[in-house]
């Protein structure tokens, strides 16, 4: 590469060894300068890798993979099948940093192939070696350090771990701030403001959305940096239910790189929330979108959670609740934090307020630390009370919920309900209560609302009882006609009263009138 006019010195020594042939020089050079490389001028190490013979390459596995993971920066979305390569072999012999940068090397490809057990087992293995490590070799590795924790956060990603991830990036940044290394910065603060968003922690994401700021401020010509900070941007105005906003913020991600399918997800998500889009075509262009992904994204835990959100609001707005409870897998298993709240609106949906309830009762006795998902569990909590009959534990409920909509902004998560019940909740409140107007705030709102629930789903032997009371005979009678205990008739009425959300025999058959039940 000819050198340019008024090219930084620190370059024009890398080019003059690289035209000497004193490739070692070269790479002396470059790893003293690596994180002013690394934010700068990528182009540089791109052709230290690119120039090195292979015997240099195989003395030297940091270099070779190196060459690897530049040629993923520059190809754009061809990158994923870059990965299928053949990387430099784990030797003992090897220094640290060369055995870490394998190690990682071949957690990213395990990842990319949706093996993440594998890249797991190897993202430990790596931790374990350096935590061993005496600190002369420690401090030789210290120049990748960045990079090597912000690789085993995407694994942890991947993988579901989203508090892990949080924890990997932020040493990834921490790193990068020490080392001098403003790209890798940004890009773990990218990685965490929309993290922080997605757990609902407004004001934590928003300091990472200013540290962004501050870097690229100091730092105008780094290149080579991710846009998911944007993501993050999108989702916090969806949060405030600014449509447009949250639109134009995902227009200008770009090449989301890692997180493509998540792209796709959140723009669904935004989309189930117009009201002039309609669902089914929404889930359509969300599914013929997916099919593009190559199973390594596809398999990743956290795409598939935020997926399943998109689908189940869009199941949801349809009034297709048994399809919802699919898709978030309310039947067989629940998607964790993420799911817990939207698995149960489903289920109310279909009128089994019973296995809601139960959900709702399980999360928050766990005690989430993440607020976006705790508003949805005491959102469909509160309605489950007030269903039961229990309108001071509903309004004490509901209450929380809007305390946390009002400290992170947390509007949208209101929609999980159907307005009406939103406006039913509200009115529970007293008027001067200072967070009711949030409830009727999104109640209005010119958003999708979804429909309310279908109706209770009764038993055969619930709806054999029903029908026999309906004749206006005794439990005793009933009992006597069905040839079975008194008991047992006191239980399915029980569960009638129950689903039906009523307290006695004559609210019970209104009720059923009502909905067509007898």
């Amino acid at each position: 590469m000819p050198m340019r006019q008024g090219e930084d010195p620190r370059v024009s020594a890398i080019f003059r060894a690289l035209a000497d042939g004193d490739h070692l020089r070269a790479i002396e050079l470059s790893e003293a300068h690596w994180s002013y490389l690394s934010s700068f001028r990528l182009e540089v190490k791109r052709t230290v890798a690119d120039s090195l013979p292979d015997d240099v390459l195989r003395a030297r596995p940091l270099w070779a993979v190196t060459r690897q993971v530049l040629a993923h920066t520059f190809f754009g979305r061809l990158r994923p099948s870059l990965w299928g390569g053949v990387l430099p072999p784990l030797r003992r012999s090897d220094s640290l940093i060369d055995r870490l940068a394998v190690q990682t090397a071949y957690a990213a490809a395990a990842r990319f192939r949706g093996r993440l057990e594998d890249a797991a087992r190897w993202v430990a293995r790596a931790q374990a070696e350096l935590a061993a490590a005496p600190e002369s070799e420690r401090a030789g590795a210290r120049l990748i350090l960045a990079d090597l924790h912000h690789e085993w956060a995407l694994v942890a990603l991947f993988a579901g771990r989203g508090s892990d991830a949080i924890t990997m990036f932020t040493r990834s940044f921490e790193a990068a701030e020490q080392e001098g290394h403003p790209r890798a910065a940004i890009n773990a603060a990218a990685e965490l403001a929309w993290l922080v968003t997605l757990t609902g922690k407004r004001a934590q994401a928003l300091a990472w959305l200013g540290r962004i700021a501050r870097l690229r401020a100091e730092h105008p010509t780094v290149h080579h940096t991710t846009h998911t900070d944007r993501i993050a941007r999108a989702q916090l105005l969806l949060d405030e239910l600014d449509l447009a906003g949250a639109r134009a913020e995902l227009a200008a991600v770009g090449d989301a790189r890692d997180h493509a399918l998540l792209l796709c997800a959140v723009r669904a998500l935004i989309d189930a929330h117009d009201p002039e889009l309609d669902p089914a075509t929404t889930l359509a262009h969300l599914r013929a979108e997916t099919d593009t992904f190559h199973d390594g994204w596809a398999a990743a835990h956290l795409n598939e959670a935020m997926l399943e959100v998109a689908q189940t609001r869009l199941y949801l707005r349809s009034g297709q609740a048994a399809l919802a409870v699919q898709a978030i897998g309310a039947t067989e298993r629940v998607s964790g934090e993420i799911g817990s709240g939207r698995a149960a609106a489903a289920l109310h949906q279909l009128g089994d307020d019973e296995r809601a309830y139960a959900m709702t009762t399980r999360f928050l006795a766990e005690g989430s630390r993440w607020p976006r998902m705790r508003v949805h569990a005491l959102a469909v909590h509160s309605i489950l009370l007030l269903r039961r009959g229990e309108e001071r534990a509903a309004a004490e409920t509901f209450s929380e919920a809007l305390e946390l909509v009002a400290e992170h902004r947390l509007l949208i998560s209101l929609a999980i309900l159907p307005a009406d019940d939103l406006r039913e909740l509200a009115a529970l409140l007293p008027q001067r209560h200072p967070r009711r107007y949030l409830a009727l705030a999104v109640a209005d709102a010119p958003i999708a609302s979804t429909p309310g629930p279908e109706g209770p789903r009764l038993s055969a032997r619930e709806s054999t009882v029903l029908a026999v009371l309906a004749e206006g005979i005794t439990v005793a009678e009933a009992a006597a006609r069905l040839m079975v205990s008194v008991n047992t008739v006191k239980t399915q009425l029980r569960m009638l009263y129950l689903k039906l959300g009523v307290h006695d025999r004559r609210d019970l058959l209104v009720a059923a009138r009502r909905r067509g039940l007898v």
